[in-house]
């Protein structure tokens, strides 16, 4: 019993820990010059989803009331390797499931998310890009239909979110 318990425990501190380290990296990055931030939160889906704008696909506004926050992370001109490779290791250590890993040339993509069923339906994303002149890390907290996700983007236009499409080429 001792065992299960200490097993339970450590398995705990393991998680805290992990999501701390993803916390942490990007509460460092938020304190950097070289890198430029766009947050969207709540409050803000809310409205949106609650206007009434004519939106082509009525999954969309279902969509957007299922994102709590979006983070957008953007490193442009020397954009450090060693950042992203970073960003990666600590979301493969901190048990986040890789939907998506895509190498073309000096361009690297990685998406990951905290949950996922196996349908379209996961909660957290973790989008990751490198290229030679730039970095963007993009977080967006929820639970969403990837589907839905990439019909939004297409109509939001920003740099990264084009990626989401790879899923389906890549699954």
């Amino acid at each position: 019993m001792k065992k299960i318990i200490t097993l339970t425990l450590a398995l705990f501190i393991g998680l805290s820990i992990n999501a701390q380290t993803l916390r942490s990296f990007f509460s460092d990055l938020e304190d950097r010059d070289d890198i430029a931030i766009v947050s969207v939160n709540k409050e803000m889906f809310k409205m949106i989803a609650s206007m009434d704008i004519e939106m082509d696909d009525a999954n969309v506004k279902d969509l957007i009331k299922g994102i709590n926050s979006l983070k957008i992370y953007i490193q442009e001109d020397n954009a450090e390797y060693d950042l992203f490779k970073q960003a990666r290791t600590i979301a493969q250590n901190g048990n986040m499931a890789e939907l998506l890993s895509v190498k073309d040339g000096s361009e690297r993509v990685h998406l990951y998310t905290d949950k996922s069923d196996g349908s379209d339906i996961v909660e957290n994303l973790l989008l990751m890009v490198h290229d030679t002149d730039q970095n963007v890390f993009i977080r967006l907290d929820g639970v969403v239909n990837l589907k839905d996700l990439s019909k939004l983007t297409d109509s939001i236009g920003i740099d990264g979110f084009e990626h989401l499409k790879k899923v389906d080429e890549h699954r």
